[in-house]
């Protein structure tokens, strides 16, 4: 077996993964159970330059300056419609 067999194979392998049982979708997204928290690179000015933490948890998202104790939530049917509205100018 050459190399090339090898990677095409796992590509098929990796792909047959990704396929849902239900009408052949790819669903390439983990589901989210737990929360799940990172800290970006973006920074804003609160008492100091602080980089922005992000926590999916259930059904929203909750942002949080590092360092500081105060968090805010928003829930995710509302950020896709902000998002939405900005991406069609509405």
């Amino acid at each position: 077996m050459t190399d090339d067999d090898f990677n095409s194979r796992n590509r098929e392998q990796s792909l047959s993964h990704a396929i849902l049982h239900n009408e052949g979708e790819i669903n390439m997204a983990t589901k989210l159970t737990k929360p799940v928290t990172r800290e970006t690179n973006v920074t804003v000015f609160d008492k100091g330059n602080r980089e922005i933490i992000v926590t999916l948890q259930g059904d929203c998202i909750v942002f949080k300056l590092k360092g500081l104790r105060s968090t805010y939530e928003l829930e995710l049917g509302e950020a896709f419609w902000i998002a939405f509205k900005k991406r069609n100018k509405i």
